[in-house]
């Protein structure tokens, strides 16, 4: 899945030349960037984009779901920035997402948080504001929720042995 992600980001770079805009190494870059300002300022992050979901899954500890799902999200967001975020960061503020951002890790529950993702991403195919928009978006509906378990588990991780704060 990850060739797949590095692929769209190469399909970005193209797409964002053909718009004038332009995509490299430091556009990563700026994105850490961001993402690093927006968990310094949370209450200057939007409430509906990737970068509130960012936000909102910061407080995770490594026993829980959240703390992989928010190393993804962070990784999601350097990638593809806004992307095809439509509402998301909404969407993990939800009572039946908190519940399971904030359950014990393992496989079954960064899974059950697999589901709620994808089904998102399905509800929003085609409603894209531009066709990046919308291939960042079936990327989202077409990943299943057991790649999605694996991904989180891994991230957290790696989240966990290099960057926990000791």
């Amino acid at each position: 899945m990850i060739k797949h992600y590095l692929r769209l980001a190469g399909s970005a770079q193209l797409i964002s030349v053909q718009t004038r805009g332009f995509v490299s190494i430091p556009w990563f870059s700026k994105n850490y960037q961001q993402v690093t300002s927006a968990l310094k300022n949370p209450d200057k992050v939007a409430p509906d984009g990737r970068l509130k979901a960012v936000v909102s899954t910061s407080h995770y500890t490594p026993d829980k779901v959240g703390f992989g799902v928010h190393a993804a999200t962070i990784f999601i967001y350097i990638i593809f920035r806004d992307l095809g975020q439509q509402k998301v960061g909404r969407e993990f503020g939800l009572p039946y997402a908190v519940e399971i951002l904030d359950s014990p890790r393992n496989f079954k529950n960064n899974r059950r948080f697999g589901v709620i993702d994808q089904n998102y991403w399905i509800l929003h195919q085609g409603k894209g504001a531009t066709l990046p928009d919308n291939v960042v978006i079936c990327i989202g509906a077409w990943m299943y929720p057991v790649p999605r378990a694996v991904i989180q588990e891994l991230l957290a991780k790696i989240r966990e042995t290099f960057f926990s704060r000791n």
